[in-house]
């Protein structure tokens, strides 16, 4: 089977070679795959006559729904009219446990950064407004996202309990600045401290440069 450990929802391929040991050509014969719980078909084939020392290969697609233990069986049905060298050797096992589905991960992301006024003077009191956004296929937990009002100062500072996959949440709080600054760069960081597993990992931080004005 390939991959050897399968997940949850996700194909596989399995192999099933037959051989002709004995030492006389094989008749016709038909072969089965079978997944023995719950009982699902696989695989049901025909082969034709195999020569001394001949192989005949089937490779068919699966899909395991659940995971967990599990069993596939193979086994070959011969004409009663055919003889058989061994009769007990015409099924085979394979036993594995299933693994559980690939995690679905969220991918965190500032999709939008406000200040009202917009440019705003030195002591003046400024809303600023955060949008974070789940653009991934899987939820994410609790985080922090950051607004620095320069590269060094977090202005402010938001614990998020969670933002499901595609869906976003808005966090607002109030600032002033201490002191003028023509073209200052704020930086607002989703997933600050890094507690999320994410999709993408390089898309948490957004930029918007701010026009903070003289008091007079």
């Amino acid at each position: 089977m390939d991959p050897e450990e399968p997940r949850a929802g996700e194909q596989v391929r399995l192999r099933l070679v037959i051989r002709n040991g004995g030492n006389a050509p094989s008749g016709s014969f038909g072969a089965t795959i079978y997944l023995t719980a719950p009982p699902t078909q696989i695989l049901t084939g025909q082969g034709v006559s195999l020569a001394l020392g001949e192989e005949s290969v089937f490779r068919p697609a699966f899909t395991f729904s659940d995971p967990g233990p599990a069993t596939v069986t193979a086994g070959i049905g011969i004409s009663p009219m055919d003889e058989d060298l061994n009769e007990e050797n015409n099924t085979a096992e394979l036993v594995f446990t299933v693994l559980e589905g690939p995690h679905a991960l969220p991918d965190l992301l500032i999709s939008r950064v406000s200040l009202n006024p917009s440019s705003p003077r030195v002591g003046q009191v400024v809303e600023v407004e955060v949008e974070i956004s789940n653009g991934g296929p899987g939820d994410a937990g609790r985080h922090t996202v950051t607004w620095k009002s320069d590269p060094e100062t977090i202005g402010c500072s938001w614990r998020v309990d969670g933002v499901a996959a595609g869906t976003g949440i808005i966090k607002r709080c109030t600032y002033f600045y201490t002191y003028p600054h023509s073209g200052q760069s704020t930086y607002t960081t989703a997933d600050a401290n890094g507690d999320v597993e994410e999709v993408d990992e390089d898309n948490n931080v957004r930029y918007l440069r701010v026009n903070v004005r003289s008091a007079s």
